[in-house]
């Protein structure tokens, strides 16, 4: 806390009330190195307005991303601007504002959760993501994290009533595994057909090796063979 304090005092306040006619307050932070929510406070003590709202010109749709069930902060990420500027946005456009904290601990339930879904699935696909990178990446990766490939798992677990079709467990976290391996079958990688419900374990005893995520060891990929002691 001291040394944030120190750093504080040391900025140049002039230069930082100039950088925020241009700049927002995430970016303003990010040159200085200062946590997005600490220089927010700065600035807002020092009444300084930053150029986030320009990056929220369209409040109609920032309130729609508010009432699907987003966070003041996930809008934040992906608007560009600081989590307490969408919050006053918000509350100056009429949005009565959840009271902080109150999901912590509570599970969503799914009536929430598909609406969430349905919305990040319009907004926040390729360059209106906030972790798009431009497109890098191999295309196998792509393809695995895709979003008809958490559909065709999530058909897969669905069909076979969320329960292990090797040990019978509805505990846990349930896979979906290819019968016929993904790497040598591209045609069957989303046919439901071809998928099979299993739990962690069992699906590392099909493929024969452990997955060193699941273990809390480096690597990330199950291509990685060290023999499973199952």
């Amino acid at each position: 806390m001291s040394s944030l304090k120190s750093r504080q005092d040391a900025l140049d306040w002039d230069e930082v009330q100039s950088l925020a006619k241009a700049l927002s307050g995430r970016k303003i932070a990010a040159l200085f190195d200062i946590p997005a929510k600490t220089m927010s406070r700065w600035l807002l003590a020092r009444g300084i307005a930053t150029n986030d709202g320009a990056k929220l010109k369209d409040v109609d749709a920032i309130a729609k991303m508010y009432e699907s069930g987003m966070t003041t902060t996930a809008i934040a990420e992906h608007t560009g601007a600081t989590a307490s500027c969408v919050s006053q946005k918000l509350r100056a456009h009429g949005v009565t504002m959840r009271p902080s904290g109150q999901n912590l601990g509570k599970k969503m339930p799914p009536s929430a959760g598909a609406k969430i879904s349905a919305f990040r699935r319009g907004n926040f696909t390729g360059d209106s993501n906030p972790n798009w990178r431009g497109g890098k990446g191999p295309k196998d990766q792509k393809a695995r994290c895709s979003y008809q490939s958490k559909e065709w798992s999530k058909a897969v677990r669905e069909r076979d009533s969320h329960t292990c079709q090797k040990c019978g467990t509805t505990q846990g976290k349930l896979h979906a595994h290819h019968l016929k391996p993904w790497k040598h079958h591209p045609e069957l990688r989303f046919d439901v057909d071809n998928g099979l419900t299993v739990c962690q374990p069992c699906h590392q005893a099909l493929h024969n090796f452990r997955f060193p995520w699941l273990n809390g060891e480096s690597g990330t990929s199950a291509e990685r063979p060290e023999r499973a002691k199952i």
